[in-house]
């Protein structure tokens, strides 16, 4: 264990919160969020948010070896089903450390779902700054890999998807920074101008480039717009509630 925690400083991190109480309640304070803002925050999450959801729902305990689907079930049942964030974080510290032990790669989907899983319980918590950590750091584990490999011959598919991947975590992060337990207007009108500014450049370059071989297509306005009208309303509804509950 002690060896996982000096190979993953996000794991170190989990486990030490492990121990960590229930976040006080949030002061109150207000986010004054402008409404280019809360309109980008629509605009921007229609666009990702048939990743996420993709994500969420079309994942299988099938992907994953038995041993460690049964540490997620067992995460999942302590976050939803009889809430206990002790033995939540443990199991999903202990299938991501399975993980890696099963020769999973850190960035694949099922690997990154547990730690999405993770994030969510901080969140139900309210123990938000948590779950922004991890939102953070595999925002900035995909972004590297792309950088450092994506251009590699026949990486061009996990080039695709580790982008769509940091753009989903960046309008999350958006979307969590407007939390009256960590508001951050800055930060999240920084992943709203991150997130629009990298799918219109690579729009821009598929564009003048064309789609090359292996690399796999990226989500048009009228594919997401038909698929998530009726998600995202209900996404931005909760934004703004959340917004109104701190000016009242």
């Amino acid at each position: 264990m002690r060896t996982a925690l000096r190979q993953d400083p996000l794991i170190a991190t989990i486990a030490i919160a492990r121990y960590s109480t229930r976040p006080s309640p949030p002061p109150s304070q207000s986010l004054k969020l402008t409404p280019f803002t809360l309109s980008a925050l629509a605009g921007v999450g229609a666009f990702f948010w048939s990743i996420w959801y993709n994500l969420k729902v079309r994942a299988s305990y099938g992907n994953y070896p038995e041993p460690i689907a049964i540490k997620i079930r067992r995460g999942i049942y302590f976050t939803d089903t009889n809430p206990d964030q002790a033995q939540a974080v443990k199991a999903f510290v202990d299938a991501i450390n399975m993980s890696r032990e099963h020769g999973m790669h850190l960035l694949s989907n099922e690997v990154m779902a547990i730690y999405t899983e993770l994030a969510r319980m901080y969140v139900k918590i309210g123990a938000v700054p948590l779950a922004i950590d991890i939102y953070e750091q595999l925002k900035d584990r995909t972004l590297d890999w792309v950088d450092k490999h994506g251009a590699l011959e026949g990486n061009l598919a996990d080039r695709t998807r580790l982008l769509s991947r940091a753009g989903v975590y960046a309008v999350k992060l958006a979307e969590l920074y407007t939390s009256p337990y960590a508001p951050d207007q800055v930060k999240v009108q920084e992943n709203l101008v991150w997130a629009v500014t990298m799918t219109m450049k690579e729009r821009a370059r598929r564009a003048a480039e064309g789609v090359k071989e292996g690399e796999g297509p990226w989500q048009s306005d009228d594919e997401v717009g038909s698929q998530m009208e009726g998600k995202l309303r209900c996404v931005s509804d909760e934004m703004v509630r959340n917004i109104k509950t701190r000016k009242s």
